[in-house]
């Protein structure tokens, strides 16, 4: 911005600024230029549908590699401000995600009629930001729910790709396990889910499933005493959409191509599954339930389907276009919650409706008590609803950052902050 009344060449303070580097290699016009937060590196994005990295070191500078993808003009670049990330969009209606170690793309979304033009990163928070022709969106890079899994006195859950346990008792946490997702998860995601195996009383089997640029399982299976980690099992499932614990020693898988399959927890005895439901044509994901069973969400329904009598037992038609984020079972699988978009369920095992709730921000997460109530966490609350004939719905409190609730005890609630 130049005072009134000023000369141009005072803008800068008369002769103070001298030209350092000229950095030339794009064909056609530089859209946007963005400096790399620690290190003396350049995102460059042009006309010429690519995005340039140079490296800079005192009067000398260097092209360090070309990043192509794009199919028409890079409107805009930014550096992740903490991970090793560049952000880019385009007049070709996307918006992409690059590794800068491998200099590859890892992500993309497109918008079917707008082109993209500018980028932005909120300074301390999760959130960034894209302009397009008629609008802005807000998003997220990374996951920051916390799944978690409350076990007596113990709590299993993830934290920057390593599995911990805590002791409520003991106040204490232990590292369990180092969460390896192949070293090419740049971004630190949690877990989309984290489910415990109740239907094992000899160890702790644990299996994290996660989604992303290598979307697999994990599984993990430790000796009954967590005082002396020792993992006795530890088996990856590769291009996985989900996978949940059926029995003792048995998972049910659904893979990339929405086909199911059983197999043992060490990954042996594959045996493919073909659901006996009428009008079945795209299964979403499968989700826990009691033994021998498994919770599906295929089309608009959330059906119970019985493994072993090959035949679906219970069924819940879903409004069109219905997002489940999260089914939650109590201990005894007497009574679960759906959580969609914008509403939550809670139902019997038999599928009967004993309550429901629409909220106007989202819900993080929730739990059950041991009287079947249940507590869960929106952006701004923390609430509760009871299994009862009067449906009855509340507000404990309101909270100024969102936080994950993971179990309550002795009227207190218990949650992961971000």
């Amino acid at each position: 911005m130049q005072k009134a009344g000023s000369r141009p060449n005072e803008i800068f303070g008369g002769t103070e600024v001298e030209v350092k580097h000229i950095l030339e290699g794009h064909e056609r016009g530089v859209n946007w230029v963005a400096f790399h937060p620690t290190m003396r590196i350049v995102a460059s994005a042009a006309d010429d549908k690519s995005v340039k990295l140079w490296r800079l070191s005192g009067n000398k500078h260097w092209e360090m590699d070309t990043l192509k993808g794009h199919a028409n003009n890079v409107s805009c670049v930014i550096f992740h401000p903490r991970l090793e990330v560049l952000l880019t969009n385009s007049e070709d209606k996307t918006l992409r995600l690059w590794d800068l170690n491998r200099r590859v793309q890892i992500h993309q979304t497109r918008r079917d009629t707008d082109r993209y033009w500018i980028l932005a990163a909120h300074p301390n928070l999760n959130y960034f930001a894209a302009g397009y022709d008629n609008g802005m969106c807000v998003f997220k890079l990374e996951r920051e729910r916390h799944a978690s899994q409350r076990i007596g006195s113990s709590i299993f859950f993830v934290k920057n790709k390593n599995l911990y346990v805590y002791d409520l008792s003991q106040k204490e946490k232990t590292l369990m396990a180092a969460v390896n997702t192949n070293g090419k998860q740049v971004l630190l995601n949690q877990p989309k889910s984290l489910y415990y195996n109740y239907f094992n009383p000899s160890a702790h089997d644990v299996i994290l499933n996660f989604d992303g640029e290598n979307s697999c399982f994990i599984i993990y299976e430790f000796a009954k005493d967590l005082k002396a980690p020792n993992c006795a099992l530890e088996k990856r499932g590769d291009n996985t959409i989900g996978a949940v614990f059926i029995s003792k020693d048995k998972i049910c898988v659904l893979d990339m191509n929405r086909e199911l399959a059983v197999c043992n927890l060490d990954g042996s005895n594959i045996k493919k599954l073909a659901l006996n439901k009428k009008g079945l044509t795209r299964i979403e994901m499968v989700y826990p339930a009691p033994l021998g069973r498994i919770m599906v969400h295929a089309d608009d329904t959330l059906f119970l389907y019985d493994l072993a009598a090959k035949k679906v037992l219970h069924e819940l038609t879903l409004a069109e276009a219905t997002t489940v984020k999260q089914v939650v079972w109590n201990a005894n699988f007497s009574h679960f919650v759906v959580i969609t978009q914008t509403q939550i369920m809670m139902l019997t095992k038999n599928f009967e409706l004993m309550n429901q709730q629409k909220e106007s921000s989202k819900v993080k997460s929730g739990c059950f008590d041991e009287n079947n109530s249940f507590i869960y966490s929106t952006s701004t609350h923390i609430k509760y609803m009871f299994a009862s004939e009067c449906k009855t719905t509340g507000t404990f409190k309101s909270i100024e950052q969102p936080v994950y609730v993971s179990f309550f005890m002795k009227n207190q609630v218990y949650a992961f902050t971000r």
